[in-house]
């Protein structure tokens, strides 16, 4: 299970982000991360999992959330940087009644 886990979380930092160690633009945050993931998730159909089971499965593919290096790349960047002016604590509500309303 453990396996399936980390392929998961595997599977969204090679298709949702890029290693950008000399950006000049700004990287993921650890709320950014965690957002990019939800907009990945739901591209795909997959129930995100928790801010914590998720720092853990970063932590687990070498990532430091605070440090990550990371940019976000794809089409769960566009849909996240779509979705960033919403300020609601359930971010993947609304992105499923935008998605619900353009269908």
């Amino acid at each position: 299970m453990v396996v399936m886990v980390i392929s998961h979380f595997q599977q969204f930092l090679g298709e949702a982000t890029v290693r950008d160690p000399g950006a000049v633009h700004e990287l993921l945050g650890p709320e950014s991360l965690y957002g990019l993931y939800i907009s990945w998730c739901l591209l795909h159909g997959i129930k995100p999992v928790p801010a914590s089971d998720f720092l853990a499965g970063m932590r687990r593919c070498g990532i430091d959330i605070h440090h990550s290096g990371l940019a976000m790349t794809g089409p769960a960047a566009a849909d996240y940087i779509l979705a960033s002016p919403l300020t609601s604590a359930e971010p993947e509500q609304h992105l499923s009644e935008r998605r619900h309303h353009d269908h």
